[in-house]
């Protein structure tokens, strides 16, 4: 659907409409068949909102509680501490490991240009 621009009658129109108390969807079926106009209940709710001639504003945000946050079982405090523990032993471990692959491949590259300065003849002297 493009983009349809309303002109100020036409919001005012709708104000009206709303504020005799007709539902949003007589409304958008009186737009539709008076002007032709695709206006989607969301557009109706901001028009209804916002002062006349006034600019658009930034609303709020709305947020909304995920299904699974929403229908949880509460998880006794234990088991919680449990979990907690184990995941960031699970992510120490996971650190160490990745460290250790670091190291060692320092130590890998570190081998190498000692040994092709050695024979390029350079002296490094080790820290």
């Amino acid at each position: 659907m493009a983009h349809q621009k309303l002109t100020p009658e036409q919001e005012e129109q709708i104000r009206g409409m709303r504020k005799a108390g007709k539902p949003t969807e007589e409304v958008i079926g009186f737009m539709k068949l008076t002007y032709n106009l695709d206006i989607p209940a969301w557009k109706i709710s901001y028009i209804v909102n916002k002062a006349p001639g006034a600019k658009p504003a930034k609303g709020k945000r709305k947020y909304h509680k995920h299904e699974d946050q929403a229908t949880s079982e509460i998880v006794p405090i234990e088991q919680a501490t449990q979990d907690i523990i184990k995941g960031l032993d699970q992510i120490r471990q996971g650190y160490t490991a990745i460290f250790m692959h670091l190291r060692l491949a320092v130590i890998k590259e570190a081998g190498k240009v000692f040994k092709m300065a050695k024979e390029a003849g350079i002296d490094i002297k080790p820290d």
